[in-house]
């Protein structure tokens, strides 16, 4: 399993248990030579056979910069990316827009019972944590219908927002028909997963 692979399908992975969706089996779409169907993963699931394009936002001024800073600091051995948590509505709107208009347009490979586009955030990952986290708890569903107006020309049958590590468990989903919605995750204290800043404390610790 090639590394891009295992990543993506672990942020995959992480939606599917989010949604409480049973998955049979993932497979590459790319596995074989000469072969791009614009799709990361395959998911075959209770819903049917699911193509699913991943991407992973960068929170920062322009697209990509951010991330491949930080990346580069954590594999110079540099410790921790000296770097904030996007809390800047408008900045991650903007972000979030720049995103999605790069991946606007889903292709139509036959096969697939559903086509969903991913974009995971506050990854959890080093060298990716801080550059990908989003404060999404002012982030409404309205705010996204305003600023991602490009998927009004999209095929996705589904666009998910998935913040992973954050401040709140969010998960943002986006349906051709409903627009925007917005769904947080309460959680006892006792099943708590670890936050944004649990992670921070981790890479300290590992810098």
């Amino acid at each position: 399993m090639d590394d891009k692979f295992a990543r993506e399908r672990h942020l995959v992975e992480l939606l599917m248990r989010r949604l409480d969706h049973a998955v049979f089996r993932y497979s590459n779409p790319n596995d074989k030579p000469n072969v791009e169907t614009g799709l990361d993963v395959v998911a075959d699931t209770v819903l049917g056979r699911i193509g699913i394009q991943v991407t992973v936002l960068d929170t920062g001024s322009k697209d990509g910069k951010t991330r491949a800073k930080e990346k580069s600091v954590y594999r110079e051995g540099g410790g921790v990316y000296g770097g904030w948590a996007q809390n800047d509505k408008t900045l991650l709107l903007a972000a979030i827009s720049r995103r999605i208009e790069r991946k606007a347009v889903a292709s139509t490979t036959p096969g697939f019972d559903k086509v969903w586009l991913l974009i995971s955030c506050g990854v959890p990952e080093l060298g990716s944590v801080v550059s990908t986290f989003a404060v999404t708890s002012s982030l409404t569903a309205k705010d996204l219908d305003t600023a991602t107006t490009a998927l009004s020309k999209s095929k996705y049958d589904c666009v998910f927002l998935h913040s992973i590590l954050g401040v709140e468990h969010a998960l943002f989903q986006w349906e051709p028909n409903t627009g925007w919605t917005k769904n947080v995750q309460e959680e006892p204290s006792e099943m708590r997963s670890p936050s944004f800043w649990d992670f921070q404390r981790f890479t300290k610790k590992c810098g």
